[in-house]
């Protein structure tokens, strides 16, 4: 009954837009045959204005291209038995069927796509890299079930048409005000399918593991696709200044076991997994496919390889260079001067708001806007300090997973270099003592 309302709401509305547009049409020739040529004109304005817009209403939901489909590497079944099996049998538990293609990809989660009657599933490298296979078939068997299961085929039309309105309900414009209030409406008509579509998505999800390992993957996914979106913009940057191709999926690895991030699952979920007894695959899932490395260097730009130290080498100084000058733009902007000795002065006398300026978004509470300014200004001290050492050949750069740079010191040691600066910007008391520190490391002009 209820896809029979969606799929009636949908329907009405083109039916109602449609035959108001024929009857105004009527009306506009009626009145210019009796001679109402002003009024026959209105009409057929209205008339107009409403078969536009139905038509338009119509292109948009049915012809409406998806994003573009990202750069993707093949996973063949020859080339990659283990994943395949593992994708048949989760598929076979959601009760659809399973895919033509698995297709890795460098951003996202997993997903199961469906067009032109081709359906393959989209497994993102984070996820390939920080679930188990458990959480795996957790999730696919979660999103196999979405897509079509735990409903009549009426259902999973009218849930699929929800989907489309849903792409378009966020499109701008004022072409497109009718859709986009359709959409709204239809949003709400379709809710209850789509909270049937959730309900059996989970129920699949534990029959495909455990109350346990479902929970368990609902936490680890956004954590993990959090500090993917972290790697990217910050360790795939420096391959990208540097021109060079890293062992990506070694890098991520690197970059989750660090001490610094680990945070594991919760422990609630970890006490449920324990208690219900079903037999876990702790392997990530890297682990079941073959040549993952290679296939993971396949979605980047080609470029020559490089092993991690050497892009931090070739790109350490272009990276540093850039925070050196937005620290330089700031003090000049602010006032306080372009110099870092400048800056630590403003340090000193507690301007350190006076360098970022008012934060433009309002919805931050003032505690809120006043860390963020100190973890700012923190980044920017900090890698001026390296581009200064750097270029005066005082320390050498190397890779640090749980930062981006560590400082080795002519004398052996290691030096962090946020850890350096923070507790100064912090403290104005501090600054005089990092103001010493830094000098003695060799940075000029304090």
């Amino acid at each position: 009954m209820r896809a029979v309302l969606a799929l009636g709401t949908l329907a009405a509305f083109f039916a109602v837009t449609g035959v108001f547009s024929l009857g105004m049409t009527v009306a506009a020739v009626w009145l210019c045959i009796q001679g109402l040529y002003f009024a026959g004109l209105w009409a057929g304005v209205f008339a107009f204005a409403f078969g536009a817009s139905t038509l338009w209403s119509a292109w948009v939901v049915f012809r409406h291209q998806p994003e573009p489909e990202p750069h993707a590497v093949l996973l063949t079944r020859e080339a990659q038995p283990e994943l395949w099996q593992l994708v048949d049998e989760v598929a076979a538990v959601a009760g659809t069927r399973g895919v033509e293609e698995i297709r890795l990809v460098l951003d996202g989660g997993s997903g199961v796509e469906q067009r032109r009657g081709l359906r393959w599933l989209e497994l993102g490298l984070p996820v390939v890299a920080g679930l188990n296979v458990s959480e795996l078939r957790a999730l696919l068997a979660s999103q196999f079930s979405y897509l079509d299961g735990g409903g009549s085929r009426l259902a999973a039309l009218a849930y699929r048409a929800k989907l489309r309105l849903d792409g378009v309900a966020g499109l701008e414009g004022f072409s497109y005000t009718g859709t986009r209030a359709f959409a709204s409406v239809y949003a709400r008509v379709a809710a209850p399918i789509a909270d049937d579509r959730e309900r059996h998505a989970n129920e699949r999800a534990t029959a495909a593991g455990s109350p346990g390992i479902t929970q368990r993957t609902a936490h680890a996914l956004p954590s993990v696709l959090r500090l993917w979106s972290d790697f990217r913009d910050t360790f795939l940057l420096l391959a990208e200044q540097a021109g060079r191709t890293p062992p990506v999926l070694a890098g991520f690895l690197a970059y989750l076991d660090h001490p610094s991030r680990n945070g594991g699952p919760c422990d609630s979920c970890e006490a449920l997994a324990r208690e219900d007894g079903v037999p876990r695959d702790e392997r990530l899932v890297w682990m079941v496919l073959n040549g993952a490395e290679n296939a993971a260097q396949q979605l980047l730009p080609p470029r020559p390889f490089a092993e991690w130290q050497e892009i931090v080498e070739l790109a350490g100084p272009v990276h540093t260079h850039r925070y050196a000058v937005a620290l330089e733009h700031a003090g000049r902007v602010s006032g306080i001067g372009s110099s870092l000795g400048n800056v630590l002065d403003a340090l000193t006398r507690g301007e350190l708001r006076r360098l970022t300026g008012e934060t433009v978004d309002l919805s931050l509470s003032r505690e809120e806007a006043d860390r963020a300014a100190v973890e700012t200004v923190t980044e920017l001290l900090a890698f001026t300090v390296v581009h200064r050492l750097v270029m005066a050949g005082q320390v050498k750069l190397e890779l640090d997973w749980g930062g981006v740079f560590a400082l080795r010191v002519p004398q052996g040691g290691v030096v962090h270099p946020e850890e350096l600066v923070a507790p100064a910007v912090r403290d104005p008391a501090l600054v005089p003592q990092l103001r010493a520190h830094l000098q003695v490391m060799g940075v000029d002009g304090l």
